[in-house]
């Protein structure tokens, strides 16, 4: 089996949307759906649906779907799973071709039935769906947004390179609440038609797209998740974490979404043959997002620490020997003579290079420079303590001025005032990590294995 693209498109730039289940009650879902639509940078017409009411937020409410006289490219369900297959017989008779439903209480409940009958009056009508049991999608270009979430609650990212989708809602708008940057993004839930492969194979046509991130549980069609990956890899990076590993995960992930996770290791070794990168954990899963989103790939892992405190360096490299995916360089003979005479014999310019405590800014900036020099380095890996007042808001520009000559993995950790340090440089688009586990992760996303 194929992947299928055909008008996925339409789910992410939609012209109109029509929402099934909108409410004016600022407590409900349908509220915040239209209300996000309305208010937040969507340039198409919405279309509330809920026979209550004659107008919703200042918009007219129509009784259903066949009221609307006006062409609609896209229909958002959230009302009861029971009246998906006759909305969809009514989006047949407009011509609509898309719809997400949002409800839940398919076979996450039981009810398998439900879905099939969905999924066959779906597939007569020509029709896509996204879902059940899902929040659909986001695209930070088209401000198409089917999440109910308040912009109070839940921010949106500003429009980046990073096209991720998510079997779990959960997940996704923790990771959308979190991300800087973001192209699109779509929950898929119980996929009774868009799967995982399907949206693969369309995000990797679009020309934002910089990295594909996917968040699973459980796979249904092994060969063609695989075929989709090993197609799209070897041009676009794919992020995967594979969540449900353990016994007990894999039961609770029959009853989020009514998927047996299947076996850890057997689905390891798909993904990894397909050239998917892997990730054990949410902070790795969104560390290498956003490490793949700033830098391109690697040919080779030969990566440099620097460093201001060898404490960091040391857990980080246990976590590197663990994985055994970089692999530690060892400076030039030119560059190792070149910074002698800049520092003299007191610093060591081993893996990683410990500039200690006392390191001024211009010592970062020789070393750092030695580095993007270095043919021997392909990856920098940098940690500083900010705690110590040799650092400044300088130290941030010359981070910034060598970041596009090679890839810089920055980490700190710290309370306040190395939040505020990090915060402002990620304003200059340098992704600051906060743990050894991000930090390791970020790097190793970048080199490229065939």
């Amino acid at each position: 089996e194929n992947p299928d693209i055909q008008n996925i498109e339409r789910f992410f730039n939609a012209s109109s949307i029509a929402v099934v289940g909108a409410s004016p009650v600022s407590t409900r879902l349908g509220y915040n759906i239209v209300n996000n639509l309305k208010t937040n940078g969507y340039k198409g017409k919405v279309y509330p649906i809920n026979p209550k009411y004659k107008e919703i937020l200042g918009l007219k409410s129509y009784p259903d779907v066949a009221s609307i006289k006006e062409e609609v490219e896209l229909v958002i369900v959230l009302v009861s799973l029971n009246f998906a297959a006759g909305i969809l017989e009514q989006c047949s008779q407009k011509n609509i071709r898309n719809v997400i439903i949002i409800s839940a209480g398919g076979k996450e409940s039981g009810n398998v039935q439900l879905e099939e009958d969905i999924k066959n009056t779906a597939k007569k009508y020509g029709i896509r769906i996204i879902g059940c049991n899902c929040i659909g999608v986001f695209d930070a270009n088209t401000r198409v947004d089917s999440m109910f979430f308040s912009y109070n609650n839940m921010r949106r990212p500003k429009p980046g390179g990073i096209c991720m989708m998510s079997q779990s809602g959960t997940v996704g708008l923790c990771a959308i609440d979190i991300l800087p940057y973001l192209s699109k993004f779509a929950s898929y839930g119980n996929r009774i038609d868009v799967d995982e492969a399907d949206l693969l194979k369309y995000f990797s046509s679009d020309k934002n797209t910089k990295v594909i991130s996917a968040y699973i549980e459980g796979l249904l069609k092994g060969r063609k998740i695989f075929d989709a990956l090993k197609s799209v890899t070897g041009e676009i990076p794919v992020v995967v974490y594979k969540a449900g590993r353990t016994e007990s995960a894999s039961k609770a992930a029959v009853s989020h979404t009514g998927f047996l996770a299947g076996t850890h290791n057997k689905i390891y070794g798909i993904l990894k043959q397909a050239g998917a990168f892997q990730v054990d954990s949410f902070e790795s899963f969104l560390a290498a997002s956003r490490a793949l989103d700033r830098y391109r790939r690697v040919k080779s892992n030969k990566t440099l620490m620097i460093t201001n405190g060898a404490g960091v360096s040391i857990q980080a490299i246990d976590r590197i020997d663990s994985k055994g995916i970089l692999d530690l360089a060892t400076l030039s003979d030119n560059t190792i003579e070149k910074l002698k005479k800049i520092f003299g014999a007191h610093i060591s310019l081993a893996n990683p290079v410990d500039l200690t405590g006392t390191a001024t800014e211009e010592d970062y900036e020789a070393a750092i420079s030695a580095a993007v020099s270095d043919k021997e380095v392909d990856i920098i890996m940098l940690y500083i303590v900010f705690h110590v007042s040799t650092m400044t808001e300088k130290m941030l520009d010359i981070i910034a001025k060598y970041a596009d000559k090679k890839p810089i993995i920055f980490c700190s950790i710290g309370a306040d005032h190395t939040a505020c340090m990090k915060n402002l440089l990620e304003k200059k688009n340098i992704p600051a990590f906060s743990s050894v586990e991000e930090w390791v992760s970020a790097a190793e996303s970048l080199v490229y294995v065939k």
